[in-house]
């Protein structure tokens, strides 16, 4: 009689985990860090009268905010210039620094060591719903981050940041911007209490090989990154943006009661009706303005 050996289940070929957010230990700012060295024993110090020098050291972590190189992504969504259907999966941006949405700090409704939401966020505009791109195309207006900051028409207000946080060669250098009315800005920027569901974290890692008995051995693989345009690879991890908000169950942005956008299919809890996006302007900074009849909102798109 031959016992019947049960039949253990295949392993995938790639281990995918999606965490929340990956928030580094220090935020961009000035350092500075003191070191010195003291020798003791049970009775106390040892070179209390003859102590090496203290050593002293400033440094500067920067990140992203005006710019982001084109390196610093993976993968769009939908690709630029498409046309299909995309009505079935959110348009979302892929970085290959998993960090960077959260690199930055910005305020948010929660409290605790994780409770930074991410500082940069992804719009959707349809054509006729920008001033400066009214077929859609990703048209931009290139400023300086001063003009930007410091609009010189009337009724644009610019980004509030704070005093001292912009240096003068950052206020000369240049950036790519869009002007928003402030009623579709209103319609479709997410609340603080959404902005912790507009970026997550995608690990990728190959599927350990099984033994013979069953035992799944831990894959060995770099964690380098994969080229744009091709599938994440094992080893690789990734952050992703996108207008998701307060529903990630394939609701276009808005997901809550707005102004009506025409030519855009109302927002449901499922799948949306199929229908032609333009390719997506990211949007991590804004410079608002009031006027008496219309208002805009200027905001500065990521790329130059």
């Amino acid at each position: 009689m031959t016992a019947t050996v049960p039949t253990l289940p295949s392993e995938p070929a790639l281990r995918v985990n999606f965490l929340d957010h990956l928030i580094p230990r220090a935020t961009p700012g000035t350092y500075r860090v003191q070191v010195h060295n003291t020798l003791t024993d049970t009775d106390g110090e040892l070179d209390a009268g003859d102590r090496l020098p203290t050593t002293e050291e400033t440094f500067e972590i920067r990140a992203a905010r005006f710019v982001l190189a084109q390196a610093t992504v993976h993968a769009l969504y939908p690709p630029p210039a498409s046309r299909s259907s995309y009505g079935r999966t959110l348009p979302h941006i892929t970085f290959n620094r998993p960090t960077l949405p959260w690199e930055r700090n910005q305020a948010g409704t929660r409290s605790g060591p994780e409770a930074r939401p991410p500082w940069l966020a992804l719009l959707v505009f349809g054509a006729g719903e920008l001033p400066d791109d009214p077929g859609a195309t990703g048209a931009t207006v290139l400023r300086t981050v001063d003009e930007l900051r410091h609009p010189a028409e009337s009724g644009v207000v610019g980004p509030v940041l704070p005093e001292g946080s912009v240096s003068d060669s950052e206020a000369a250098g240049k950036c790519a911007t869009i002007d928003v009315p402030a009623e579709l800005f209103t319609a479709v920027a997410p609340h603080d209490d959404e902005m912790y569901y507009l970026a997550h974290v995608r690990k990728v890692a190959a599927a350990g090989a099984a033994r013979a008995d069953g035992e799944v051995l831990a894959p060995a693989s770099t964690g380098s990154s994969p080229p744009t345009g091709s599938p994440a690879h094992p080893g690789s991890t990734s952050s992703t943006s996108s207008p998701s908000k307060a529903s990630r169950a394939g609701c276009r942005a808005p997901c809550r009661p707005a102004p009506p956008r025409s030519g855009w299919p109302p927002c449901t809890t499922g799948p949306s009706p199929a229908a032609t996006a333009p390719p997506p302007t990211p949007v991590p900074c804004s410079r608002t303005s009031s006027g008496r009849t219309t208002r805009t909102i200027r905001t500065r798109s990521a790329w130059p």
